[in-house]
């Protein structure tokens, strides 16, 4: 008889299909339950939504919830667990022995396992998306267009993560090596950047972690999590969101699409890959160089620089990050990793003769990266975006008692901070000259005293990429008088409407409610118009700059400012729905502000409630408890 061979073997499609039934069961339940039986939970059950416009707005942001959300874990998890199923039989020798001898070529064998999966998945979802179809038809709330997106975005997702999934598995010859892989590779793009980062943090001023968006994109989970949402839009006459929808399809079609490509890579890698590396750590000859020196790196950085915070850092009871004991410790954690890996792959503890100059060039590259980073060859430091590249601006300033925050698009006010970066860069010797934060607890008189505060800049560039820096200020008040120095600058700017205007002017106002005035135990309740009345008054002293002078002068801050509080209540629209929504103003408020105490006058309520600064307090208290004390 004349033996045939096959790019598909349906015996084995049906052995797939009967030997991991346990396996599409739990998928398949999984399934049912996060969608058409929660769906006719939410339509017929005892909490449902009576009125049908909102039953079916409801129906619909759950429906895209689970596809999107439940469906991008489900793919996580059930993409590496389908793959190691069907593909077990390649990390047992016998058994790769014996699937290889069939009369199926190795692109049969392949295909027929990896389309087995495909067919699960499909028949699974496509199953629910019909059963949903019926509780939403039923319940009056059918829409086919959000239904098909959904499907395409629980289709797209696992197609991603099985051929990911599939592709690990081909590339080792250990089961257990499988997931372990998979996981790695999921998330190595953002770990190697986070901990480049996080040494670049150790030595450059200021700087600040931000995951740049090819990392986020990298790394499939975060990419996929950012890009999908769910969208609507409010009906102002009915109060309510309505009319739900998917954003990201056109990212998780390139997710897709690079999905399809990782199959046809791990067909690629199956035809090659030699029956005898079953049960290696790695199964192709070219990934071996790939994972020897990805485990080096990786121990280097997260390990070296574990060790050297665990043991060195205590030691030495430093502020600062010794470098050499830094580079000791990602260099001697690197070979380590790199002997690991190699005992890994050789299945021996000896391997030192065989890998000494492997292990000597390691150390070289990393101690070489180390070097790279801590003499800031990229400029990292002492970089400052250039205006036209800056899209918004996000400022937190931490003071004395004060903090303040704002969003800004306008260039000036952008350039402004700008220029406030590049002083305070200017002058990072003596403004970073003790960072370990205990300047304001120092006693003393407040012309020695070493006090401290922060700077947080986040810069959205037109890019799309994300920029931030956070500057620990450490001073003497006496810099302050200096007008052309950072802090007599950033303490200018702290007064300014720039900076106020965040925190005082309230947006898409539609009307004040009240208002509470407020001495220790003593208030009073103001009017909507006493409110109104007030507010003009605090406007007023926001824009001539009486707010905010005191924010790095912690003695001043204390004579000048009041214990008294103020609230003022009041009605504004959400900026992106429109919903009408409760707020309040709260602030305090010092002797500069004298628009909003001459307002506080006319309306008699400094009167009913004396206004009292912290100084005059602590002496009344100092006062009392020495009178308690003599008597």
């Amino acid at each position: 008889m004349q033996s045939k061979t096959s790019c598909f073997n349906g015996a084995l499609l049906r052995k797939n299909l009967t030997r991991f039934w346990p396996l599409w069961a739990v998928y398949a339940v999984a399934w049912l339950l996060a969608g058409p039986v929660a769906r006719f939970v939410t339509a017929f059950g005892r909490y449902a939504e009576p009125d049908r416009i909102f039953r079916a707005a409801e129906l619909t942001r759950d429906l895209l919830s689970t596809w999107s959300s439940f469906g991008l874990f489900c793919a996580v998890v059930a993409g590496i667990l389908f793959a190691m199923a069907l593909f077990s039989y390649l990390t047992v020798p016998r058994a790769v022995g014996l699937f290889h001898s069939l009369p199926v070529r190795r692109e049969g064998l392949f295909l027929t396992n990896y389309l087995t999966g495909l067919l699960v998945v499909v028949a699974v979802q496509v199953t629910c998306a019909v059963l949903e179809a019926l509780v939403l038809l039923s319940a009056g709330a059918l829409g086919g267009t959000e239904l098909l997106s959904a499907l395409a975005c629980g289709l797209g997702q696992m197609l991603f993560f099985y051929s990911f999934a599939v592709l690990c598995v081909t590339l080792t010859g250990q089961i257990l090596m499988a997931p372990v892989l998979y996981g790695v590779l999921n998330a190595l793009v953002m770990g190697l950047c986070g901990l480049v980062q996080q040494m670049a943090q150790a030595f450059y001023y200021g700087f600040d972690y931000s995951a740049p968006a090819w990392a986020i994109w990298l790394t499939p989970v975060m990419g996929l999590s950012e890009k999908l949402s769910i969208e609507g839009t409010y009906d102002e006459a009915l109060e309510r969101t309505l009319n739900w929808h998917l954003e990201g399809l056109g990212t998780l079609a390139i997710y897709a699409a690079v999905g399809a490509a990782l199959a046809l890579a791990a067909l690629a890698v199956y035809r090659r890959r030699p029956s005898e590396t079953a049960g290696d750590t790695v199964a192709v000859r070219w990934a071996k160089p790939v994972f020897l020196w990805g485990v080096a790196l990786c121990a280097a950085l997260s390990l070296g620089q574990g060790l050297y915070y665990l043991v060195l850092d205590p030691m030495l009871g430093s502020w600062k990050v010794w470098f050499p004991g830094m580079m000791g410790c990602v260099v001697a954690m690197g070979l380590l990793g790199y002997w690991g890996a190699a005992m890994l792959m050789r299945k021996s503890f000896r391997v030192l003769r065989a890998t000494w100059k492997g292990g000597v060039l390691c150390a070289a590259v990393v101690a070489a990266l180390c070097l790279c980073v801590r003499a800031d060859v990229l400029g990292v430091e002492g970089y400052v975006p250039p205006l036209q590249e800056v899209e918004s601006l996000t400022f937190e300033i931490d003071g004395q008692n004060t903090y303040y925050y704002g969003e800004l698009k306008a260039p000036d006010e952008i350039q402004r901070f700008l220029d406030i970066q590049t002083a305070v860069l200017a002058e990072k010797e003596h403004l970073r000259r003790n960072e370990s934060g205990n300047g304001p607890q120092a006693s003393g008189d407040s012309e020695l005293r070493l006090l401290w505060g922060r700077l947080d800049l986040r810069y959205e560039l037109t890019d799309g990429t994300t920029l931030r820096r956070s500057y620990g200020l450490n001073y003497y008040v006496s810099e302050l008088d200096q007008p052309d120095s950072a802090m007599a600058r950033l303490a200018e700017l702290a007064a300014d409407p720039v900076v106020q205007r965040p925190q005082l002017e309230i947006d898409s106002l539609l009307r004040f409610t009240g208002g509470d005035f407020i001495q220790g135990s003593q208030g009073v309740s103001l009017s909507a118009a006493d409110a109104q009345t007030l507010y003009a008054a605090i406007l007023k002293d926001m824009e001539a700059g009486r707010f905010g002078r005191n924010a790095f002068r912690p003695d001043r801050w204390e004579q000048e400012t009041y214990t008294n509080r103020l609230a003022l209540y009041y009605i504004r629209e959400l900026d992106k729905t429109g919903e009408p929504i409760t707020d309040s103003l709260d602030l305090d408020f010092s002797v500069n502000a004298t628009e909003l105490l001459s307002a506080l006058e006319e309306l008699g309520l400094t009167k009913e409630i004396p206004l009292v600064t912290y100084a005059q307090e602590d002496q009344q208290s100092e006062s009392r408890n020495w009178t308690e004390a003599v008597g």
